[in-house]
């Protein structure tokens, strides 16, 4: 157990010496791809020793730097190649875990108190750590098992400084790659939602709200209650739940994972249409299952979404069931997809990528994913855009489309079959009058 390095220069200096390591791997990788026949077995072999480099690093920083590393693991291989994808999945579970000197001054610092003296039993080694904080097993007085989530110290400051060095990163590559994308409101999307993400109140508050409305329309979810009188902005206590790991589920019956995923998809459309309101951090750790539930955990990011951005994203999706290309046009400047003068080629060129992987899920019938890359199709699409100028797409798409990869992923890796259609008549066309209103 290490000291977390919280100054901007520290947590550069050391995410820098990793990265160092690995490129040296991936260079002499390339020295050896001339005189070794095997070259693509040898490549691998390569990234996976670099991406080990990168993953410990990733793991004793914790905050933003870790957050990245686990984000990358929701994409199976449709980014990366999935030897490397499935190390990245060590994020989501575990880390390194603060020392017990920082446990005992989180706790008299919210408590005044031991955790040993709130709790009736409490372990002081974590079961989980992630990028923010780590989860100790408990029992209330009550009698309750329960788990606390209790944050790292510095956590807030960390992040704020790995947000300034990806931004001093990003001056660099825009200096270097003359047509690199604008990337500065996605940063400033994940940056309010991970600080946001260390306000344990707020993640307990959303936690109540998706209990009550997704529990009420989903019998198969369930959301663990918190306990307000043992939570404060640091430390968040809630009932302890089991269930089986994502990995498990593989293992499950066809018909377990057809409904499992009809019911991820379902609840997605109610959340969107429905409550306006999403929760966005899919990564498979913060979900556990049963053949017949779905258990969310971690309610810290969550995403509103006013009805201005819902009706322009509405029309759009509606542009492209009907094959209307010139309100297609209208609504993506409108979301800023596009530009006011953009040229008709890149926007034609757009649309029909967007119908190449919306229009499959319109058809009658239960059936599996379309076996169709979207990161590979949306990189293909940017070779061909100029992004000098150019401002990147709303902000709330970075969460919107970052919760909708983790679903495909998932329903992708179950191959669920569900009826795309029935669903989006359900959730979608019965829920979104009032956006019109």
């Amino acid at each position: 157990m290490k000291k977390m390095k919280v100054s901007a220069f520290g947590r550069m200096l050391k995410l820098g010496a990793a990265i160092t390591k690995a490129t040296t791997h991936i260079a002499l990788e390339k020295i050896q791809e001339k005189i070794n026949d095997n070259d693509q077995l040898r490549k691998i072999q390569s990234q996976v020793i670099a991406s080990k480099e990168i993953i410990k690093v990733m793991s004793e920083m914790r905050g933003g730097v870790m957050k990245l590393g686990q984000m990358l693991s929701i994409t199976d291989d449709l980014i990366l190649p999935p030897e490397v994808t499935t190390l990245f999945k060590t994020l989501q579970k575990s880390a390194h875990h603060m020392t017990d000197d920082e446990l005992k001054e989180t706790f008299y610092r919210n408590f005044k108190q031991r955790p040993e003296d709130i709790f009736e039993e409490f372990e002081r080694i974590p079961f989980a750590a992630a990028s923010i904080g780590q989860v100790h097993l408990g029992k209330l007085k009550s009698g309750e098992q329960v788990a606390i989530k209790v944050q790292y110290p510095k956590i807030v400051n960390a992040i704020k400084n790995d947000f300034s060095n990806i931004e001093k990163i990003d001056k660099l590559f825009g200096k270097i790659y003359k047509n690199k994308p604008n990337l500065h409101l996605m940063i400033e999307e994940l940056k309010h939602s991970l600080v946001l993400e260390c306000d344990y109140l707020h993640e307990a508050k959303q936690m109540s709200f998706f209990k009550q409305h997704l529990e009420k329309e989903f019998a198969v979810i369930y959301i663990p209650k918190n306990y307000p009188q043992f939570s404060t902005k640091e430390i968040l206590t809630m009932e302890y739940v089991t269930g089986d790991s994502f990995e498990e589920t593989l293992n499950y019956s066809q018909a377990d994972k057809d409904f499992l995923g009809k019911n991820i998809y379902e609840s997605f459309l109610f959340c969107l249409w429905g409550l306006n309101k999403l929760h966005t951090d899919p990564q498979n750790g913060n979900f556990l299952f049963r053949p017949n539930k779905i258990i969310i955990l971690d309610f810290g990011s969550t995403r509103d979404f006013e009805k201005d951005f819902l009706s322009n994203y509405l029309k759009l999706l509606l542009s492209v069931e009907e094959d209307n290309f010139s309100e297609y046009c209208q609504y993506g400047k409108n979301l800023e997809f596009f530009k006011i003068d953009e040229q008709h080629d890149v926007m034609k060129n757009h649309f029909d990528m967007i119908k190449q992987l919306y229009l499959p899920y319109l058809k009658n019938g239960a059936y599996a994913v379309v076996g169709v890359n979207p990161v590979q199709l949306l990189k293909s699409f940017m070779t061909q855009i100029d992004f000098k100028g150019r401002k990147s797409p709303r902000r709330e798409f970075f969460l919107l489309d970052r919760s909708n990869l983790g679903i495909f992923t998932k329903l992708n890796a179950w191959q669920s079959k569900v009826d795309w259609l029935l669903g989006k008549k359900k959730y979608r066309d019965q829920l979104v009058s009032k956006l019109f209103e």
